[in-house]
């Protein structure tokens, strides 16, 4: 606020206002013991699209992505998603976790073999773990949600979707926003181009994505849609608008988002994108 004096009446003046403080999320890869053969090149993965890619834009400036690496705990198949906010409680307890600094919001991907997910490809939850804002999700390593692929080309895009989703859920936004045509939901139509490529050092020279026979370049990715956050669209084929990769990059003009059709069918929906949420609005 700035002060001035004008007739002997003192005014106070606006200054510019200043911007909102970006939140910082801390990205955390968890193992379940058995599942980490590909750790190494998650974490390359990782690094690039919370270091080197754009994917903070979709979320317009509110945050910022740092990558806490990864650990590999002792397997627990019977580990479920309502269960593991206290779960990493006791990962943290023992030591097996770094703590987060003070002011970010950690997100625990945990990676592990069926039935960790529960019968679906990935899961997300906005929870409280220690007493602090987090989230959790669980991505399924094998069998590949995309049969006849590699299980890396999986364990990118997969983990890549649960954490645009768990992040939405801790902002209050329905957890969409990588669902219908953005995950390959082939009821929305022409959709395998939703599946793009992600380059770093690391990455490998192409992955066929199982969509269609058309590999991409790097790393398997999707694109989002920021109409996913209303959950009236959850059952929905809305558009896929967002198109990551490395930061600087234009969006594309003509991304060939599929969009439109409507509400699916539920048994349809469970088919077509091969996961569950915690919605009530879908049951198993």
């Amino acid at each position: 606020m700035r002060w001035m004096t004008l007739g002997g009446v003192v005014l106070a003046l606006a200054g510019t206002p200043t911007a909102a403080a970006t939140r910082p999320v801390g990205v955390h890869v968890v193992w379940l013991e058995g599942a980490q053969a590909d750790r190494a090149q998650l974490d390359a993965f990782f690094q690039c699209l919370v270091g080197s890619s754009n994917l903070a834009e979709f979320w317009d400036g509110q945050l910022v992505f740092h990558y806490r690496g990864s650990v590999v705990v002792p397997a627990d198949e019977s580990l479920t998603l309502a269960a593991t906010p206290a779960w990493v409680e006791r990962q943290l307890a023992a030591g097996r976790l770094p703590p987060p600094p003070d002011g970010e919001w950690p997100v625990y991907l945990v990676y592990g073999d069926a039935p960790i997910a529960e019968g679906a490809c990935g899961r997300p939850l906005a929870a409280t773990v220690a007493g602090k804002k987090a989230g959790v999700a669980h991505v399924r390593v094998s069998p590949p949600c995309w049969p006849g692929t590699q299980l890396l080309r999986n364990e990118t895009q997969i983990g890549m979707h649960e954490l645009v989703e768990t992040v939405d859920d801790m902002l209050g936004h329905a957890p969409c926003a990588a669902d219908g045509a953005c995950e390959g939901a082939l009821a929305c139509g022409d959709v395998c181009g939703n599946f793009t490529g992600l380059s770093c050092p690391g990455a490998p020279l192409q992955t066929f994505t199982g969509c269609d026979g058309t590999p991409v370049d790097g790393w398997v990715v999707q694109r989002l849609g920021r109409g996913g956050r209303a959950r009236a669209n959850c059952d929905a084929c809305f558009a896929c608008e967002f198109t990551v990769g490395l930061a600087g990059s234009p969006q594309p003009q003509g991304c060939g988002c599929a969009e439109g059709g409507g509400p699916l069918a539920l048994s349809l929906l469970l088919l077509i994108s091969r996961r569950r949420r915690l919605s009530a609005s879908l049951v198993a």
